[in-house]
């Protein structure tokens, strides 16, 4: 990836261009290294030519991101397309719906991360298939409130790392999940 550095007054602007992804990073890595060094106050990183960013381009964003306020120092993002809007959003979903209820129950970083030593309980969704609610997918329940309502379900469910939804289909054992307590 190449990255276009630029000045408008008082702001050192960067300009990836290209995708965020592991193995593509280090030219934008030097450049936040760089301006850390130099004490630069205020940096601007236009994504409007960013494509793609994943899990490690997300985490140098943000590492950079808090090192830097640290210093008292700024960075921004601006010129999100609407790719890099939805990655950033679904960034937010995974906390308030996995790492925050986790944190909140005492049960982080066991559960609600992705990392050694976790327990490896995952979901994948494919957000170009939704699904209507019925009360028959429902277990256990007399009627629901949803029923009749647009919803994304998992495709994939590991649970401890095994498989437990295949292709939306419960595939686990009944009784293989078990009680956590922090």
């Amino acid at each position: 990836m190449q990255v276009v550095s630029s000045r408008e007054g008082s702001v050192t602007i960067l300009k990836p261009l290209g995708s965020l992804i592991t193995g593509e990073l280090e030219d934008l890595e030097q450049s936040l290294q760089e301006l850390t060094r130099n004490w630069t106050k205020r940096i601007a990183i236009n994504m409007s030519n960013v494509n793609f960013v994943d899990s490690a381009g997300m985490e140098l964003l943000c590492e950079f991101r808090q090192q830097l306020n640290e210093q008292g120092l700024r960075m921004k993002l601006y010129g999100l397309n609407e790719i890099t809007v939805k990655i950033f959003d679904l960034t937010r979903l995974v906390h308030v719906t996995s790492e925050g209820p986790a944190r909140m129950c005492g049960l982080y970083p066991r559960k609600g991360s992705v990392q050694i030593g976790a327990d490896a309980d995952l979901a994948v969704f494919d957000l170009q298939k939704d699904a209507t609610i019925t009360l028959e997918d429902q277990i256990a329940l007399q009627w629901t409130l949803y029923e009749g309502l647009k919803a994304v379900y998992p495709e994939t469910v590991l649970v401890r790392g095994s498989k437990v939804v295949d292709s939306g289909k419960l595939v686990g054992e009944r009784g293989y999940g078990k009680y956590c307590s922090p």
